[in-house]
């Protein structure tokens, strides 16, 4: 069945391209997915795959730092020309862009302070203020699901929600599983914050997956992110790059 999809994209290929430079915005502060290295170059697992992606089709890219509330309306005034930010596939957003396939899925969690709670429900959270990422689908389900008994507090990124929680500022993160691990917890902040509660993954809320985010209409470049995201499944370089940042298969079920 792959072998058949990939026929028939590199049938679709042929569609012309016409711009010399795409530019993809990536958000930056969202470890392991995406960190600014010392030398204010983008680093992690999205940026690589970026690069991976454009040298399957052939096309030349640009990554672009963009704060992630600010990735839609950068996308529509032509700023960038697609979204590679761990930005949830939901038909609220799909009202705005166009998403690919997903090139990852991974459930969300709360993170919280070291033996302050045994398990998550209303009763628990009552009263608490929760963390969350402005602009993301967790601050979103937050909003809808615990604003009713907490107080969700937005933040421009995870790292000030993190700073924030570990200072006694405020009493849960509640964000993607991958990132408060692999971004956090296992990077020195596991002495003093832990996972608590179950997964978040409601499909109706969480959407389908992770997707490249494209202005609609650019049919050709959605075409050309799909063979991208196929191909490097196909062929291993997909799970080469996710092996360097993850010990579990980020993307989930076929």
């Amino acid at each position: 069945m792959l072998k058949k999809i990939l026929l028939g994209m590199a049938l679709t290929s042929a569609l012309t391209f016409a711009q010399d430079t795409v530019k993809i915005g990536i958000e930056g502060s969202y470890p392991p997915f995406s960190y600014m290295n010392p030398d204010k170059s983008l680093g992690g697992f999205e940026p690589d795959l970026a690069k991976l992606f454009c040298e399957q089709v052939e096309l030349k890219c640009e990554i672009v730092q963009v704060e992630f509330d600010a990735l839609i309306p950068s996308l529509n005034t032509k700023k960038i020309d697609a979204i590679l930010a761990s930005m949830s596939i939901t038909d609220q957003r799909k009202q705005a862009i166009n998403f690919t396939q997903k090139y990852y899925q991974t459930p969300a969690k709360f993170v919280a302070p070291k033996g302050e709670y045994t398990e998550v429900n209303a009763d628990i959270l009552k009263g608490k203020s929760i963390g969350v990422q402005s602009g993301t689908i967790h601050e979103t389900y937050a909003n809808s699901e615990f604003a009713k008994y907490a107080d969700v507090r937005s933040y421009r990124n995870l790292d000030e929600a993190i700073f924030d929680l570990d200072s006694g500022r405020i009493d849960l993160v509640f964000a993607d599983s991958v990132p408060l691990d692999d971004g956090y917890l296992r990077k020195g902040y596991d002495k003093t914050l832990e996972f608590v509660g179950g997964d978040y993954n409601d499909p109706t809320v969480f959407g389908d997956g992770i997707g490249v985010g494209l202005r609609k209409g650019d049919d050709a470049l959605m075409e050309k992110f799909n063979e991208a995201i196929l191909k490097s499944r196909a062929d291993g370089s997909y799970k080469k790059v996710a092996d360097q940042y993850f010990s579990i298969d980020v993307y989930g079920a076929e």
